[in-house]
């Protein structure tokens, strides 16, 4: 009888150790480290902005969105600065605008503020 109690004791301080230990909380960016690196302080066209579309809104492609049926293109400058004040509130999940991306999860906070600094900044296009 002391045995079954034993064997019951350690099966239940293994599963309890087994749930315990293997939870654990990690930063986003080291389990899943950016392609982008997130600068929302030097922040350009090309080497902030356009990495962010191209990883993040590939349904707004000009490729994607004729098929789609989209009518908002985020391939260029000029489309997205055209599209700035429909874009910022949308990537924020306004909720008085769509949210996007339309995957169901709100791109990284620090895409957001390199698009807010980028706004800030005038939008220029380098």
């Amino acid at each position: 009888m002391n045995m079954k109690r034993l064997f019951i004791f350690i099966a239940t301080i293994s599963i309890f150790s087994l749930f315990f230990f293997s939870c654990y909380y990690d930063n986003e960016e080291a389990l899943y480290p950016n392609i982008i690196p997130c600068d929302s302080i030097n922040v350009t066209f090309s080497g902030s902005i356009t990495p962010i579309l191209s990883n993040n809104c590939s349904c707004h492609s000009n490729i994607n969105a004729s098929k789609q049926g989209n009518k908002i293109f985020l391939e260029n400058y000029n489309d997205v600065s055209a599209h700035i004040d429909h874009i910022l509130p949308s990537i924020k999940h306004d909720p008085q605008h769509i949210p996007m991306p339309n995957s169901g999860g709100k791109i990284n906070d620090c895409y957001i503020k390199t698009f807010d600094r980028w706004v800030k900044i005038g939008m220029p296009n380098n």
